[in-house]
């Protein structure tokens, strides 16, 4: 059961990477575009 939990909590955290690095990109993109 733990075994479980460790897993869940790995994708849960590499999921919250993907969007937070996915959401700089965007404002990245969104700034220079502005600029």
């Amino acid at each position: 059961v733990f075994g479980n939990a460790v897993k869940y909590m790995g994708l849960l955290g590499a999921v919250l990477f993907i969007i937070i690095v996915g959401a700089t990109a965007i404002l990245l993109k969104g700034r220079q575009k502005a600029q």
